[in-house]
């Protein structure tokens, strides 16, 4: 599939359903993977647009696996973890200075508040009402401010400096 960029976005819906529309009358086992992502690319879409939106995407998710008695389901929990544990403290003191160097105050509290770096994680509502943050949509703030931080983390730190202490 092509690269677009936002101002090619009208563009793209077109190429979208024209694929759409080429892959028709098709069995599922015969789609390849490009043909695969092409189907469902309006799906994942439309679930991204909603979940960008939800009080679940500006604070804490975590996903609990189901653990069952059956053996071949519970084969990769049998694999024991052979590699060297991480120095969270070190790891957290490494992480929060590239923060402060990098980051404002608020945007340096929200990712520090929702990654857990040296307390508990919390949600983007508890972040809004310890920073005060207030209005109907504050946990919406909080999680542009997460974003805008992880940006400019992204544009400024090497992730050489990032990658050595993993």
């Amino acid at each position: 599939m092509k690269k677009y960029n936002v101002p090619n976005y009208v563009r793209y819906k077109n190429d979208v359903k024209t694929s759409i529309a080429n892959l028709e009358g098709k069995m599922w086992d015969e789609y390849t993977r490009d043909e695969m992502i092409v189907k469902f690319m309006p799906l994942v879409e439309n679930l991204a647009r909603k979940f960008s939106t939800t009080q679940q995407a500006s604070g804490v998710l975590s996903i609990d696996a189901q653990v069952t008695n059956d053996d071949e389901d519970n084969m990769m929990y049998q694999i024991p973890d052979k590699s060297e544990p991480y120095n969270i403290q070190l790891m957290n003191v490494y992480l929060k200075s590239l923060m402060q160097k990098h980051l404002t105050g608020n945007e340096y509290e929200v990712l520090r508040l929702s990654y857990g770096l040296d307390c508990d994680k919390h949600s983007a509502k508890e972040i809004a009402s310890i920073l005060n943050i207030n209005g109907v949509s504050s946990y919406v703030r909080v999680s542009e401010l997460k974003k805008q931080a992880v940006q400019k983390l992204i544009d400024n730190v090497d992730h050489s400096q990032v990658l050595d202490i993993l």
